[in-house]
């Protein structure tokens, strides 16, 4: 994560936050604990927030929205993040690389917080790929079962057997 904040810092006008939300002892949308870290990052005099997972994403965009101390800095997924560095010009990708790319939408940076358009702008971006859409995608993507506690379940088995058929499906 350090290495991330170390790269994108240079490359931006702004500082940078890159961190995940879990706690040993509360759960991540305990009240009092969703108020320390809201006073902290405000604290923190930075202009943007930039996220490596998706749930805690969505939790500062939406959550920490419903709250009475607001976030005062702009919270972005890193890919969002990243397609905006694309546009804005101050990063590039330079090799070729030759290859036909279909994106999986995950559920919880798709679904949850309708981020489609920036990882597909990324892939773009980079020259000689091929971008191709598969068939279930964005909105009615299917579910690869790695998220939302799925490998939980029958020992990981049905996130496996998910996984496996959203695989095929890609194929197709």
């Amino acid at each position: 994560t350090r290495a991330w904040a170390n790269r994108l810092d240079h490359l931006a006008d702004l500082t940078l936050v890159l961190f995940g939300l879990g706690d040993d002892e509360l759960p991540v949308e305990h009240p009092r604990l969703t108020q320390a870290r809201e006073h902290l990052l405000n604290g923190l005099g930075c202009t943007a927030i930039v996220t490596l997972c998706a749930g805690c994403c969505n939790m500062l965009k939406t959550e920490y929205a419903k709250t009475d101390e607001k976030l005062t800095p702009k919270v972005y997924h890193l890919v969002e993040y990243l397609a905006r560095l694309v546009k804005d010009k101050k990063i590039a990708f330079t090799k070729e690389q030759h290859m036909t790319v279909a994106y999986h939408d995950p559920c919880h940076l798709g679904r949850h917080l309708g981020v489609f358009n920036p990882p597909r702008d990324i892939l773009k971006a980079i020259p000689g790929i091929t971008h191709v859409e598969r068939t279930a995608t964005r909105e009615n993507t299917i579910c690869c079962g790695a998220g939302g506690g799925m490998r939980l379940f029958e020992t990981g088995a049905l996130a496996a057997d998910m996984g496996r058929e959203a695989l095929q499906a890609a194929r197709a």
